[in-house]
């Protein structure tokens, strides 16, 4: 998933599933919702904030933070920019690759969205969010294979195989464009959505024995996800106390590839066994169409379908 990182953050909702009718097929069990603060004409605003930290038998950290509101053109246009970097240290050590605190990460993020007021009726707004994230190792440790007491938190390099790298790579994009017109009996928005997420691994145990000198090795893997989703909706907004209605209609086309330099087997140290080099690609497509309305019987009780 992409990383959405609490930064200016107005609230976040967490609806019980489920919310398939207005959030799409990624909703059946419910849907959690980062309500970002979106860009204002009230003037230039913004805030800086850092801070620092260490870890216990591990490194220290630091972070810095900066959020602006930046309106160009009176009540007409406006920019909010949220930025962020972090300086993780790591507290994980891999003894068999020779590495202490190896968990280490540093990672940008930065969002920043726009205001345009068109017209008085018709609201552009947009959004670009860009995270890099490049850690030393996955936070992974002790943890065990099933019901065995098999552990992988140690990275095994067997005997006539080249030393191995622990790093992990995650860069995440995702763009916005939604646009909001008043029909003065209701409200028509198109909201448009890209996202692109790339995760790669360098080799990776997966299992190991006790003598932590046999298990399985996954070498060199990355996932890729690119992801498109329209929705138009049309909704009420006149001051009858009686009925409340909206329709819409979402399409999503998303694919992912995962691929692998392959799996060795390792035995005592040596490895005895590897694979080939494998993909697969994985594709959905889904089309939603909705409507939902509401009588008010009274001010208690409603009745919807």
């Amino acid at each position: 998933q992409g990383d959405l990182q609490l930064l200016d953050i107005q609230r976040v909702e967490v609806l019980r599933g489920p919310q398939g009718t207005l959030y799409g097929q990624g909703s059946t069990g419910g849907t959690v919702r980062y309500i970002t603060n979106k860009p204002t004409f009230d003037g230039v605003n913004g805030e800086i904030s850092s801070s620092f930290y260490t870890t216990q038998n591990g490194d220290a950290s630091s972070e810095i933070s900066a959020i602006a509101n930046i309106p160009v053109v009176d009540d007409t246009l406006a920019f909010r920019l949220a930025t962020r970097y972090k300086d993780l240290g790591g507290w994980i050590d891999q003894p068999n690759a020779g590495k202490d605190d190896v968990n280490d990460s540093q990672t940008s993020y930065v969002r920043i969205g726009g205001l345009w007021q068109a017209t008085n009726d018709l609201t552009v707004s947009a959004m670009v969010l860009r995270s890099r994230n490049d850690a030393g190792a996955a936070n992974d440790a002790n943890v065990k294979v099933a019901e065995s007491d098999t552990y992988y938190y140690h990275q095994l390099a067997p005997n006539g195989s080249p030393s191995l790298s622990t790093g992990v790579i995650n860069e995440s994009d995702i763009y916005n464009l939604t646009l909001n017109y008043d029909l003065s009996f209701a409200e028509l928005s198109s909201s448009s959505s890209q996202i692109n997420i790339v995760n790669r691994g360098m080799p990776s145990t997966l299992a190991l024995s006790e003598d932590q000198t046999s298990g399985f090795l996954l070498f060199a893997f990355s996932n890729d996800v690119e992801g498109f989703s329209q929705e138009i909706r049309l909704a009420s907004t006149t001051n009858d106390k009686k009925y409340d209605w909206i329709v819409g209609a979402i399409y999503a086309d998303s694919e992912k590839i995962f691929s692998s330099d392959g799996l060795a087997v390792i035995n005592g140290g040596v490895e005895v066994f590897r694979g080939t080099p494998n993909g697969v690609i994985i594709g959905s497509k889904s089309i939603a169409l909705y409507a939902h309305v509401s009588y008010h019987l009274n001010e208690a009780f409603k009745l919807e379908t």
